[in-house]
Order: structure tokens, then C-alpha cells, then sequence
């Protein structure tokens, strides 16, 4: 326990929280561009062709 309270004096938890966060959230944020950016492109598609 008191390792784990230095740990967060030190302000090492944050970062290690930092890390592991942004480290899960990038995939999800470049996975979430990519499903918005193909809606779009296929939005345009059906206007572009009108036949959907």
C-alpha cells in the first residue's frame, strides 16, 4: 500500500494511466474515422448513382 500511495505522490499512476488509456483509445479513435469516413464515401456513392 505504501508503494502504491508513492506511486501516486510521484504522479507515476497518471502516467502509466496516461499510457495504457491512449494507448487503448488511439485503435478505437483511427476505427472510428475509418467507419465514419466509409459512411460518407458511401452516402456519396448513393447520390453520385442515385440507384441505392
Amino acid at each position: 500500500m505504501e508503494l502504491f500511495n508513492a506511486i501516486v505522490d510521484s504522479g507515476g499512476l497518471e502516467l502509466i494511466l496516461a499510457a495504457t488509456g491512449m494507448g487503448a483509445a488511439i485503435p478505437a479513435v483511427v476505427m472510428y474515422k475509418k467507419i465514419r469516413k466509409a459512411k460518407e464515401t458511401g452516402e456519396q456513392v448513393k447520390k453520385r448513382f442515385g440507384f441505392f
